[in-house]
């Protein structure tokens, strides 16, 4: 019966000491994995804000570095522009949510000044880092969501 116990005790040693550094570093790859997808975001926005155009093969190149990133993710791109009324105040934002139709299909869209954009990514799936990372502890993290924008200048 004592062997019994050393071998549960033993097994149970193994097990924390390999499960718990993988939960750790886990955590620690979610995490470089967020600054990485933040600043391509940034990046992508903010060249997108000087050349005041976005093309296919731009869109396409974003679109191959977040899929080396991230699996199982929906990617919205957004473009607004305001209009201001000569009669009074009135503002009214004229939506394009089917940016990546036209981008895709005309090859360029070019952006007016006072133009917004934005992108939002949604990272909806299970991966290996999120299975380890709610290995002990469920971490309630069923979707994330990236976004950033600005106005074109």
């Amino acid at each position: 019966m004592e062997a019994l116990g050393r071998i549960t005790a033993v097994l149970l040693a193994a097990i924390l000491l390999i499960l718990f550094p993988l939960r750790y570093d886990a955590t620690l790859q979610r995490q470089i994995r967020e600054e990485v997808i933040l600043q391509e975001l940034i990046n992508f926005v903010e060249h997108r804000k000087v050349e005041k155009k976005i093309t296919k093969l731009q869109y396409q190149d974003f679109m191959d570095r977040m899929h080396g990133i991230l699996d199982g993710f929906t990617v919205e791109l957004i473009c607004y522009r305001e209009f201001v009324y000569d009669q009074g105040e009135t503002r009214e934002q004229l939506l394009y949510t089917d940016m990546v139709n036209r981008v895709m299909e005309e090859s360029v869209f070019f952006f007016e000044r006072g133009d917004y954009i934005t992108i939002r990514i949604l990272h909806d799936a299970d991966g290996v880092i999120e299975q380890l990372e709610s290995l002990f502890i469920p971490t309630g993290i069923k979707e994330q969501e990236y976004v950033y924008g600005g106005m074109i200048p």
